[in-house]
């Protein structure tokens, strides 16, 4: 698997976690390295190369990252995140944009 496939799969990931919060009327999701892991296609990653790839993915414009999920053994286990939509709904993106 090459990179921009590998981007590409957790862009999905990220829409899918994403459009269930929405069906609920939430506009913020979470995303966990091992939702990576557990895929067909990333199996063979390593924890690390698995969180590496979501972070190169979430970023803006198109992804906005809240919060993470920190773990003792793993460093992080995940990821709160949301659209440039959401991102406008609330003020706790508000380091993303400038809000004068």
């Amino acid at each position: 698997m090459d990179a921009s496939d590998a981007y590409r799969r957790i862009d999905e990931l990220l829409r899918r976690n994403l459009a269930k919060e929405k069906e609920h009327g939430g506009h913020r999701a979470w995303i966990q390295v091992r939702e990576v892991l557990n895929e067909e296609w990333g199996k063979h990653l390593t924890h690390a190369e698995a969180q590496a790839l979501i972070e190169a993915v979430l970023e803006p414009p198109k992804w906005y990252r809240l919060d993470v999920q920190p773990s003792d053994q793993y460093g992080i286990l995940g990821y709160e995140y949301t659209d440039a939509e959401g991102a406008h709904r609330t003020r706790e993106y508000a380091h993303y944009f400038d809000y004068d």
